[in-house]
């Protein structure tokens, strides 16, 4: 067995990916906490624009929940959100799509065809340019604007407000307005808990982008009005969002997001700034299109993998926009802020290669390595517990960011279905590993038939005694998998169960309430 052999073969146990999983995950408690709040705040923070302001109330469309939070890759407590606010322009659905700089496009309206309103209202006149294109610059100065404007009743100190729950006089929290890109940042402060709300204007589409090989689904896209200094006509240029089509792509690959989380832990750790948490799933896209990755692979080798992926994009400076190929979103970043990060990144995979227990070292920090000896010195003196791997969605949290409906338990149940896909996805896998092994074994005996004769004394017994060992591991690695296909049948039937229970006892009306928010 050469050296890349025995490597592989070391990074096929997922154990200790197992433990730092502890330390990644989002936890329920946690996540309800926040939900409450979030969702009040935010429902608050809709209703006093749309009520302060005219022009967004009537152009206003609905509200996105984006980022990493609802792709299920976040790392670390739920303390940031994206809330993409969709706006509806007249005629948006007529306008013509440009191609602009790299990784970004145009929004051109016609003048001879556009509706009067774009002439006669004095806000709307200012949003176009004088060859008919959206400035992006206008319309995010318009945004800020209104914001700070329609919270100005609520201001107790400069940009600082009381935010009360809809229809309530109650203060929810204090909040605190900051400017961050092309977001207006909304930080919420209720005393016990912090977070920070990215406020962004949005505008939705459904004609296809000028992107050669973009596949078209049923899903929109957007454009964003990142504000940029630089090169050719920076105020018409618009910055491409296919957050939808980037969930669902993650969605069909649900092995892969605790790998991404793992690599963002790492990287926090390791206080890689320059390391965005796009340019990661960046990564993972490209990888994941090709679509040749091994499903029974262990996420320890797909993490190592990647990481190698990520060595090489630093090595050449380039890591290209997946929507977007001529885009480098490695762009901004100097060999000087590459080399360090690169060469710590290097000696990281050649050590993890050669002895995978090194890992709690690099992802964890050093309190969080003390504690997973505190909780594997508990475990020692109690019956022994299966390792959650992470295998699939990986979030402890059932759904993000869920309504209260009227009753809770209608809530969980309708919620059950996902965790039972995701078990069945389980079981497939576990089948296949059992069939893998089975070859493996097959292999195996047929090798030892075919293994040349050691007549060297003593080698006789020493073989023997190394196949019995090899034996005996195997036959136990097969008895564990199939005990764990039968809990997860089990687990299945039980979901079913549950799901034929709220359809006895929940009103229509009651499942639209807690499913609605499914399709957010």
């Amino acid at each position: 067995m050469n050296g890349d052999e025995q490597n592989k073969k070391k990074l096929r146990s997922d154990a200790i990916f197992g433990k730092i999983n502890q330390f990644v995950t989002l936890q329920k408690d946690e996540t309800a906490k926040y939900n409450s709040l979030f969702t009040k705040v935010t429902e608050s923070i809709v209703n006093i624009l749309k009520e302060k302001d005219e022009v967004f109330k009537k152009y206003y469309q609905k509200t996105m929940y984006a980022g990493s939070f609802y792709k299920q890759t976040r790392v670390g407590k739920p303390k940031e959100f994206d809330l993409n606010l969709i706006l509806c322009l007249p005629d948006i659905d007529s306008v013509k799509i440009e191609k602009g700089r790299p990784g970004f496009a145009k929004i051109k309206f016609d003048k001879r065809k556009i509706s009067p309103v774009w002439t006669e209202h004095k806000v709307l006149n200012k949003w176009l340019d004088s060859e008919g294109y959206l400035d992006n610059q206008k319309l995010r100065g318009w945004f800020e604007g209104m914001v700070k404007k329609s919270l100005s009743p609520f201001e107790k100190t400069p940009n600082k407000f009381s935010i009360c729950a809809k229809d309530s006089s109650t203060p929810l929290c204090e909040a605190e307005i900051k400017k961050s890109g092309p977001a207006f940042t909304l930080i919420a402060n209720d005393g016990s808990m912090e977070f920070a709300v990215d406020l962004v204007p949005v505008l939705e589409f459904s004609q296809p982008p000028p992107l050669p090989n973009f596949e078209k689904t049923k899903e929109p896209w957007h454009l964003v009005p990142k504000p940029l200094k630089n090169g050719d006509a920076p105020n018409q240029n618009w910055r491409y969002c296919f957050y939808h089509y980037e969930k669902e792509m993650l969605k069909k690959n649900g092995k892969v997001k605790p790998v991404i989380r793992h690599m963002k832990k790492l990287r926090d750790t390791q206080n890689w700034s320059i390391l965005a948490s796009y340019y990661i799933e960046t990564l993972f896209f490209h990888v994941l299109s090709k679509n040749d990755s091994d499903k029974n692979e262990s996420q320890t080798t797909l993490l190592v993998s990647m990481l190698k992926e990520l060595s090489k994009a630093f090595k050449t400076g380039s890591l290209n926009y997946f929507w977007d190929k001529t885009f480098n979103v490695f762009g901004e970043l100097t060999k000087e802020k590459i080399v360090g990060v690169q060469n710590r990144l290097d000696k990281i995979i050649k050590e993890i290669e050669a002895d995978p227990t090194t890992m709690t070292q690099y992802f964890l920090t050093k309190e969080e390595q003390e504690k997973l000896k505190e909780i594997e010195e508990k475990e020692k003196t109690q019956p022994k517990k299966e390792v959650n791997v992470d295998k699939t969605n990986g979030l402890s949290t059932t759904l993000p960011l869920t309504r209260e409906t009227k009753s809770e338990k209608n809530k969980k149940t309708l919620q059950e279905p996902e965790n039972g896909e995701t078990s069945k996805n389980e079981i497939k896998a576990l089948k296949e590993m059992v069939l893998s092994l089975k070859a493996e074994f097959k292999d195996f005996k047929n090798s030892i038939k075919q293994k040349p004769i050691d007549e060297t004394p003593g080698a006789e017994a020493a073989d023997e005694k190394e196949m019995r060992k090899l034996l005996l591991l195997l036959i136990n690695e097969v008895k564990q998998l199939k005990l764990n296909v039968g809990r997860l049948e089990a687990k299945i039937d039980q979901t079913n169960e549950q799901i034929k229970n709220i359809k006895s006892q929940s009103t229509f009306f009651d499942v639209m309430e807690a499913a609605v928010p499914l399709f957010n």
